[in-house]
């Protein structure tokens, strides 16, 4: 991916919101098997051509398990809903703002008996502003500032007693992060050969984390215990230069540099990126890449305490380096018609500087292999994969009144 995406080892979803309708009021009301999905957009000044768009979901999986369509526990509930929405706000002299959001709440309960109880929260959410200013034709500066949160949490309670046994367990755990950004993309156009973009982007993170379990059935110190205790706040720092070059009508290449720091440990990246592009038909081009990346573990890893047999803790891993690796990507394009899309890809990825437990008491960790959850034993940086395959996609865009997008994947995936 380009040079401006950093912080990720795989893939970027690039998230846009669509301008609202600024000549006339649409809205639209739907319900289905997930809920209920309310819409609406519209101008808020036909003279200046401002708009609004919002877009409200309230879900819940019960109908699809009351039709059979999923499984559900006759005590499980999920529920979740989310909104997104977009304010454009263009002006003479200062560019056009946009003010826009976008979060989502979800809440997973089981209840298995009257004595036992699970519930699973995850909730997301981010706000900001931007501007989009022209200089002149051919340069313009984008500027945003944002505020994004998650919260993961878990609470399970387990209370009975019987002639045999007593059992007093709870278990909480609440994760929450914040991320305050502000990204600066200056964009330059010299000619018709010659782009430029430069941007930087500056993130603070503030965090809490917290994970308590009481078990009267454990032995002292263990009855109640503190796993995670932690709040503060780190940050990353990323910068990017990108240059594309139009050499001929057929033959384009993109060079840049990405760099990143993360504040937490002061370790850093220089990723360079490169793509060439060669058009060697009207409707047929060839394409290839080659680019280093890298990304910090999320937080819990550097913050993990150990828990010895004595009670005491220990942070194994608060210096643990950047996962990185490096892409190796050839595709093919084809317009098949004007309508008919066609294109096939083939990757290589060699990972390296993975966190692996070297330790095979431990088990087999490797943090690539890891899902939801973290790790609290020592971990270095010496764990290697390799992701290789072969992806082709057939796009058809909606003409006489359908569409279509069919896809397919070949690939391998091992790790050391």
């Amino acid at each position: 991916f380009a040079p401006a995406y950093g912080n990720a080892l795989a893939g970027v979803f690039d998230i846009n919101l669509r301008k609202g309708n600024n000549e006339k009021h649409e809205h639209t009301i739907q319900a289905g098997l997930l809920g209920i999905d309310v819409s609406s957009e519209g101008p808020l000044s036909t003279a200046s051509g401002s708009s609004y768009l919002f877009n409200y979901r309230y879900s819940t999986l019960g109908l699809l398990g009351n039709l059979g369509l999923i499984e559900l526990g006759e005590n499980e509930k999920n529920v979740f809903q989310d909104l997104a929405f977009k304010v454009n706000l263009p002006t003479d002299k200062f560019g056009t703002f946009s003010i826009f959001g976008m979060g989502g709440l979800s809440k997973y309960s089981q209840t298995g008996f009257s004595y036992r109880e699970d519930i699973e929260k995850y909730n997301m959410g981010v706000g900001g502003i931007s501007n989009n200013y022209m200089i002149n034709n051919s340069t313009f500066i984008k500027t945003t500032l944002s505020v994004s949160g998650t919260e993961v949490g878990n609470d399970e309670y387990v209370k009975f007693e019987n002639d045999r046994d007593t059992v007093d367990f709870y278990n909480r755990r609440s994760f929450k992060k914040t991320f305050s950004r502000a990204v600066v993309v200056f964009n330059k156009k010299f000619n018709s050969q010659h782009l430029l973009e430069i941007g930087t982007t500056i993130s603070r993170l503030d965090y809490n984390f917290v994970e308590r379990e009481h078990n009267i059935n454990n032995d002292e110190p263990f009855v109640d215990m503190v796993s995670f205790d932690d709040e503060g706040a780190s940050g990353t720092q990323q910068a990017f230069v990108s240059w594309k070059y139009r050499i001929t009508d057929q033959l384009s290449l993109v060079n840049g540099m990405h760099y990143f720091r993360f504040s937490f440990t002061g370790e850093q990246s220089f990723e360079p990126r490169s793509s060439l592009k060669w058009q060697f038909r009207e409707n047929q081009s060839i394409t290839a890449g080659f680019g280093v990346h890298s990304r910090m573990e999320s937080l819990e890893y550097y913050l993990g305490n150990h828990i010895n047999p004595d009670g005491t803790t220990v942070d194994n891993n608060p210096n643990l380096g950047l996962s990185k690796t490096n892409h190796y990507v050839l595709g093919y394009d084809r317009v098949l018609s004007p309508n008919l899309y066609f294109k096939a890809e083939v990757y290589y990825q060699h990972l390296y500087n993975i966190p692996i437990s070297p330790n095979p008491n431990f088990g087999w960790y490797s943090s690539i292999n890891s899902t939801d959850e973290y790790a609290t034993i020592p971990l270095v940086n010496e764990g290697t994969g390799t992701n290789y395959g072969l992806e082709m996609t057939l796009d058809k865009k909606f003409s006489n009144n359908y569409y279509f997008m069919l896809n397919g994947a070949l690939f391998e995936s091992k790790y050391t």
